[in-house]
């Protein structure tokens, strides 16, 4: 039951910060700039590889099924398929790789952050990659990388933060309860 809870409470985290969004504005490209890849990384690392992808593959089909849980309130599988399906898609990848990372690793900050960088190099790459066969590769690039990259930067040093403080404490309450 509390594995059931805690990948609901992921969805629901993933959903919200969805919600932060900022429009780009670009002409040719309408992939705004969300808090979902910050959600995504931090929930893999907090959770590890399999609660990490369950939540984010029912987030996912939650949104293919018609809940308006993506981006600016959309919905559908048009929105897998359109400009940022790829960033969506990419979101399983990462979360597959940082959930993994954080079970196999010493949580220190470098490794938090590394994580982070990692799970959100997967991303972009996944994102252009997609995005490439629609609009070509270097305006993929110059539409789905350059405009992400400070946010990407923010993102990761606050998600290495958030995810490396709430795991030391959530191991210090477990080695506190074990003591008891």
């Amino acid at each position: 039951m509390r594995d059931f809870v805690e990948i609901l409470v992921s969805v629901v985290l993933i959903v919200i910060f969805t919600q932060i969004s900022i429009d780009l504005e670009m002409a040719e490209i309408q992939i705004p700039v969300t808090g979902q890849s910050f959600a995504v990384l931090l929930i893999a690392y907090i959770f590890g590889l399999k609660k990490g992808m369950l939540a984010v593959a029912l987030y996912l089909l939650l949104g293919i099924l018609g809940l308006q849980v993506f981006a600016e309130g959309k919905s559908g599988l048009d929105v897998i398929l359109g400009n940022s399906g790829g960033f969506l898609i990419g979101f399983l990848f990462a979360s597959a790789v940082v959930g993994y990372w954080a079970e196999n690793r010493t949580n220190s900050f470098q490794n938090t952050l590394l994580s982070m960088f990692i799970g959100t190099v997967i991303i972009l790459m996944i994102g252009v990659f997609w995005l490439s066969y629609k609009i070509g590769f270097s305006k993929a690039v110059e539409y789905g990388f350059v405009p992400f990259l400070p946010g990407a930067v923010i993102k990761i040093f606050l998600g290495a933060i958030a995810a490396y403080f709430f795991v030391k404490l959530r191991h210090k309450k477990t080695a506190s309860k074990e003591t008891v």
